[in-house]
């Protein structure tokens, strides 16, 4: 939805209004029920739990969790590259997939305000700071993180490219 709304908002709020209404409805809907049925939403009472009743009492745990989640996930997509999974090459491998995505989904914000990095964005962020590790649920991002990299890859050769032409090697 925030996705949406950020390309949206270039046609002016009020049609971003109109589209993210449904959404929005449907979401408080689902909202006022869970809290009718029961306790509410469960994620909400889970991070709690994983936290501690405030952000200020767990932001050192957030930011343990976070490291903890950029190498379990970097190992696990460097390690889809690698004939053993399982080696040493695989964090390394799967963070420069990553800072490449992320260079590559960066650079086609700046150039179109293209949703999809702002989708790719809030998912990298959800699973940094998510305390259970789901695999299954990555799944819809891979397309994307293909996408961001395959950009950051022509972001990085072109500026190699520039960077070797005869007129910039002669200086």
């Amino acid at each position: 939805v925030p996705a949406a709304l950020a390309r949206l908002s270039r046609r002016g709020w009020r049609a971003a209004a109109a589209a993210a209404g449904p959404a929005a409805a449907t979401m408080a809907a689902w909202g006022l029920w869970t809290r009718a049925a029961g306790p509410g939403l469960q994620e909400a009472s889970e991070l709690g739990r994983a936290y501690g009743q405030g952000l200020g009492a767990g932001l050192g745990e957030v930011l343990r969790v976070s490291y903890l989640n950029a190498g379990y996930y970097s190992a696990l997509l460097g390690g889809s590259f690698l004939p053993d999974p399982g080696s040493a090459a695989a964090i390394p491998l799967g963070l420069a997939l990553l800072v490449l995505s992320a260079w590559g989904a960066c650079s086609a914000w700046r150039r179109s305000g293209e949703p999809a990095a702002l989708w790719l964005a809030g998912g990298a962020a959800l699973h940094l700071v998510w305390p259970w590790r789901y695999e299954r649920y990555l799944l819809h991002y891979l397309p994307l993180l293909a996408w961001a990299a395959w950009e950051g890859g022509r972001e990085a050769g072109a500026r190699l490219a520039g960077a070797a032409r005869p007129e910039t090697l002669r200086r």
